[in-house]
């Protein structure tokens, strides 16, 4: 087998997740000195006179207030033109607590002989079906409240939240523990669970994005039929087999951590238009190609 190439695209990845999460830091701090330029966080972003809404808060402040309201819809605009174009890489690139989550994930793995990380990982999982599910329940509970539950226990917002209560009142609040909850239960029960399977926000902008310009596509002549690195979890930290075709898939965060890593340079970011090959069709492509070869 290959050796793994050196990453190429997670370094610059990474740069942006720090970036996003400095940013975080940032806001309050300037705001505290008096300039206002930028307000908010990843909810309810204020960028001088444009404001960037989170698209699921917005959907459920709409259908919870029975009314449209312009400049809110004006301001979900970005990252839903961002998921149609890019995909879920708020989630994979920006999101603090998908960072929070990869250092977590990132620790266990280091901690966990090979075996036993591949063990674990095959036995704990949740349906993919989960995640909408959650998507459509918390939706529907938003309505019978009649609030967005989203912008109360949403992770990105409550760490911005609380950034800017430690900046501004130097104090932390107990909105912490849910991040710690789910720390403890991505490492202890289900590898990244809470990106996987329970986010809603990333389920919406999974489903925005589902027929992204930007994919991950496998050239099936160069993945190699003795590499078992997709089953190993080594490929992809959300459990997609990328060798399946499952980079084109709804799932995919198009975090390019497969690209860099495929030892044999099979998995490539592609632009195209139109609906994602479906996974078991991709299985199949790849299968006659090996064979053939």
């Amino acid at each position: 087998m290959k050796k793994a190439k050196k990453a190429r695209i997670k370094p610059y990845r990474r740069t942006v997740q720090i970036l996003s999460l400095l940013l975080l830091v940032a806001i309050p701090f300037l705001n505290l000195h008096g300039w206002n330029g930028l307000t908010g966080w990843y909810q309810s972003l204020g960028v001088f006179k444009l404001w960037i809404a989170s698209p699921l808060e917005s959907l459920e402040s709409i259908l919870t207030s029975r009314h449209f309201y312009t400049v809110l819809l004006v301001a979900m605009l970005p990252p839903v033109v961002l998921a149609l174009v890019l995909g879920r890489v708020f989630c994979s690139w920006m999101c603090p607590m998908g960072l929070l989550s990869e250092w977590a994930d990132e620790i266990k793995r280091r901690l966990l002989t090979r075996r036993r990380a591949r063990s674990f990982e095959s036995k704990h999982r949740l349906p993919r079906r989960t995640l909408w599910f959650v998507l459509v329940g918390e939706i529907l509970l938003s309505l019978m409240v009649g609030t967005s539950l989203f912008s109360i226990y949403s992770p990105p917002g409550i760490i911005g939240r609380e950034l800017a209560r430690a900046i501004f009142l130097g104090t932390l609040g107990g909105e912490l523990l849910f991040i710690l909850a789910i720390l403890v239960f991505e490492f202890l029960l289900v590898r990244r669970g809470f990106c996987r399977y329970l986010c809603p926000l990333g389920a919406l902008l999974g489903w925005i994005g589902q027929k992204r310009s930007l994919k991950v596509q496998l050239d099936a002549a160069k993945c190699a039929r003795g590499c078992r690195l997709c089953e190993q979890g080594k490929m992809c930290s959300w459990g997609l087999l990328p060798r399946c075709g499952e980079g084109e898939s709804i799932y995919c965060t198009n975090c390019g951590d497969c690209v860099d890593l495929c030892p044999f340079d099979a998995l490539h970011f592609v632009w195209q238009m139109g609906k994602p090959v479906p996974a078991g069709r991709r299985v199949e492509l790849w299968a006659e190609e090996s064979e053939a070869s």
